[in-house]
């Protein structure tokens, strides 16, 4: 029950973020209306507008699997 914000750039890489504010973001995270789904590992994305995106989201569960959303 609780959430690690982490980053690659900030000083301190993992810390901790309030509950509710984690969990709204992340509920509206996977709720992002689509136009195009673009493949696991496409090579191409210049055809999506995301060459290079404007922001990276990238969410990974306890398993170690990480899923992200490039907009």
């Amino acid at each position: 029950q609780k959430w690690i914000l982490a980053s690659e750039v900030a000083k301190d890489p993992k810390f901790p973020t309030d509950y509710d504010a984690a969990t709204t973001t992340v509920n509206n995270a996977a709720t992002i209306p689509t136009d195009k789904f673009v493949e696991e590992n496409a090579h191409d994305l210049i055809q999506f507008g995301l060459d290079p995106p404007q922001y990276v989201v990238e969410i990974k569960d306890k398993t170690g699997k990480t899923d992200r959303v490039y907009y």
